[in-house]
């Protein structure tokens, strides 16, 4: 006897075709999205720019230029500066056709590396450049940290907001003070200073040796300024590393080697009150010489192709109530142009350019007084995160702060970003004020 069965064998053969076509649509579905992720990544991956640049030396310095000839804008947030002090100078800018920006080698090779997505990077350009002795390992060189005011008996070094200090005994006490680098290229780093006495010294920063390079006698007919004035220290239209200063009564400004004989410079006229040195505050790739005259307006010393002197001006005017109101040098803005960092006539720290100047206002705080500053101000990293700081001795508008104490603006790069900019002051280690000199300023 047979049994008939119509169901189960019907549906058993119509199984196996449609999980085919299910697993057939399973795949589909994942490739078509799948694509779509690819596509989406491929769409959001920028292509490294295509763009013609050259690196060409500055004559009289031991920087290049870096000049966008042609080609694609390069967004400077996906480019590394590899071989230079700063490899983030492009960092919050466009670099377009036209453009240049100053570069500081430390490596014997320059790469421009673009970051597409980390770690896929493409390097846009290669360039060989010749270190100078400055630039190599082997000379001496001062932590970025550090910081240098005129004290009773010498000169006070601040390392870092919340570190050390030390005092270097000099001679006599300084009236006036100069960038610290190892001037005389002894393996050292030094400190040049003036007195009331118009001698104009280094101190070694290690042993506090002295080396006398001038006095009144080298100054014919006049004297050494020595208040209210500020030393540079550089080189400029072909000089060794040279002191400059100015004279108290002939309008002239003067330079002296270590080891050498004290020479003229020029006589701009309206007084030399003080001497910034070599700076490229036009942004033309060459330096130029600033200094601030005897109204407290900083000029420039700009030559033409002849090396013919012409007396340019910025139309700024300075503070003057302590010390003087110029002091160090920064790119603030990365604009190419090098920047003078000063104390204006309202005793507010502010920047100074060929074009004009530009001040922090107390609006420009995050936090903190930003208060009346005395001056010179100068640059340093005191707070040891890898960017730059103003440091400036307070004239005692920030009460309860004592007068005279160090304090520094952090932020400064972003002084156009209301609220952005922090002050604060500079203790030692064991959370004490430290206090500057009033006439010295900071170096």
């Amino acid at each position: 006897m047979s049994t008939h069965r119509s169901g189960p064998p019907a549906e058993r053969a119509v199984s196996p075709v449609i999980g085919t076509v299910l697993l057939l649509a399973i795949v589909l579905l994942l490739v078509a999205i799948s694509g779509a992720f690819i596509f989406e990544l491929t769409e959001q991956r920028d292509p490294a720019p295509q763009a013609s640049l050259n690196l060409e030396p500055i004559e009289s310095s031991d920087d290049y230029r870096l000049v966008h000839r042609s080609g694609d804008n390069i967004t400077g947030d996906q480019l590394r500066l590899l071989g230079v002090s700063d490899s983030d100078k492009l960092a919050g800018t466009t670099f377009t056709a036209g453009d240049t920006i100053r570069l500081t080698p430390t490596e014997e090779t320059i790469r421009l590396v673009w970051e597409e997505q980390r770690p896929s990077s493409y390097t846009l350009a290669t360039f060989d450049v010749t270190l100078s002795s400055s630039s190599s390992s082997s000379s001496a060189s001062l932590s970025e940290s550090v910081a240098f005011t005129g004290t009773s008996g010498g000169i006070l070094n601040i390392t870092e907001d919340g570190g050390s200090t030390s005092t270097i005994s000099t001679i006599e006490d300084p009236t006036g003070l100069g960038p610290a680098s190892d001037i005389d290229t002894d393996g050292t780093v030094e400190v040049p200073y003036v007195d009331s006495n118009g001698d104009i010294r280094l101190v070694e920063t290690d042993d506090g040796s002295e080396t006398l390079l001038a006095n009144d006698s080298d100054v014919s007919g006049s004297a050494v300024q020595t208040t209210a004035t500020r030393l540079a220290v550089g080189t400029w239209n072909g000089s060794d590393e040279s002191v400059f200063f100015a004279n108290e009564n002939e309008d002239t400004l003067y330079r002296v080697t270590p080891g050498g004989s004290v020479s003229e410079v020029a006589s701009p006229g309206n007084g030399v009150g003080a001497v910034v040195g070599p700076v490229d505050i036009d942004g033309d790739g060459t330096d130029e010489l600033a200094f601030e005259d005897g109204s407290a307006t900083v000029r420039y010393i700009d030559l033409s192709a002849d090396d013919t002197a012409d007396f340019e001006t910025t139309g700024v005017t300075v503070g003057q109530n302590n010390g003087i109101g110029v002091g160090s040098v920064l790119d603030y803005d990365s604009d190419g142009s090098e920047d003078i960092v000063v104390s204006g006539t309202g005793n507010q720290i502010g920047f100074v350019d060929s074009t004009g100047s530009e001040y922090v206002q107390d609006t420009d705080l995050a936090s903190g007084q930003l208060g009346s500053t005395k001056s010179p101000p100068t640059v340093a990293d005191v707070d040891d995160d890898g960017s730059s700081e103003i440091v400036y001795v307070s004239n005692g508008a920030d009460a309860p702060v004592p007068s005279n104490t160090t304090r520094y603006l952090d932020n400064i790069d972003n002084i156009d970003v209301s609220g952005d900019v922090i002050s604060r002051n500079i203790t030692d280690d064991a959370g004490s004020h430290i206090t500057g000199g009033d006439t010295t300023g900071t170096t």
